[in-house]
């Protein structure tokens, strides 16, 4: 999963609250790619933030998994594209911030490659730290 911390600033001269909504929208290449037709964006999270003070600011923190860019295909079936997935964080209008991921199984395979190299490299580390106080008597 990933975590994503949204920091809302008051800028105005009263207290107030806001409402941060999280949409997930594909790129061009899976919007042709599909047999269906996909929405250009949808809600997947939102929060309300507040009441923050005028000039303060307050964080809210959301977390995704690859659940949240699936979409529903011809068949009804939830179905994670290969592509580019984009997280849109939005408060309704005005200035939106964007976040895009890779999803695809090229990217899947050289994380786990990622991992079982740090896997072994911190393994082997360990085996040489035991085997060091292991020699030292400090077992």
């Amino acid at each position: 999963s990933t975590k994503v911390t949204c920091q809302v600033a008051n800028v105005g001269e009263m207290d107030g609250d806001e409402v941060v909504l999280v949409y997930h929208k594909v790129s061009d290449e899976i919007r042709e790619a599909a047999d269906h037709p996909i929405p250009l964006k949808q809600l997947i999270d939102f929060e309300r933030v507040g009441p923050v003070a005028k000039g303060a600011k307050a964080f809210r923190s959301f977390a995704f998994t690859y659940d949240d860019f699936e979409l529903v295909n011809a068949n009804g079936d939830k179905v994670l594209y290969d592509g580019e997935h984009t997280l849109v964080f939005s408060r309704g209008h005005g200035e939106e911030v964007e976040l895009t991921y890779v999803v695809g199984h090229e990217v899947e395979e050289m994380a786990r490659g990622l991992a079982r190299r740090l896997a072994g490299a911190a393994w082997g580390w360990l085996v040489r730290v035991l085997n060091k106080r292991k020699g030292s008597g400090r077992w």
